[in-house]
């Protein structure tokens, strides 16, 4: 009997040391409001809107204070999205210089860069989460977001 104790006991403090199971996210993918959920879950604050092209998107803002918009792509007719895109752009005040655009897409990972035509730079950031995405998975890419967009301010001289 003192025995089974010890290995409940141990078992108990052992399972408390363990990282929490990520939840799955469906095979189909996920939706604009579950992933309004897990930010507003996790502090970001979050809202439905459409962006100039009439589709429907998400707006955050990163715990650093920087505005970005979530897209939804390979969407099925329920809603589930296969594939998220994290976006932020700035209006520049001067274009920006075409070799520090390249210098950036060429040694750094993960957000890429480009301007448009008025001058604006845009940095963004693609999620494949399905099939077999977790919501760890989510938090992995956004923890990778918000260092690389510290990264990608400095790069590009942003306030």
């Amino acid at each position: 009997m003192r025995t089974m104790s010890l290995l409940l006991a141990a078992a108990m403090a052992l399972a408390l040391h363990l990282p929490a199971a990520a939840t799955p996210i469906a095979d189909a993918g996920i939706t604009r409001g579950e992933v309004a959920t897990y930010l507003k879950s996790k502090g970001y604050p979050v809202n439905a809107k459409k962006d100039a092209n009439g589709l429907s998107i998400l707006r955050a803002t990163t715990p650093a204070g920087v505005p970005f918009d979530i897209y939804f792509f390979d969407c099925n007719d329920d809603g589930r999205c296969p594939a998220i895109q994290f976006a932020a752009g700035w209006s520049m005040a001067t274009a920006v210089p075409l070799d520090r655009l390249n210098a950036w897409n060429r040694d750094q990972t993960y957000i890429r860069a480009y301007t448009q035509q008025n001058g604006s730079l845009f940095g963004e950031l693609d999620m494949i989460l399905a099939p077999g995405g977790t919501t760890e998975q989510l938090d992995t890419y956004c923890t990778l977001w918000n260092t690389a967009l510290a990264r990608f301010k400095t790069h590009f001289q942003i306030q």
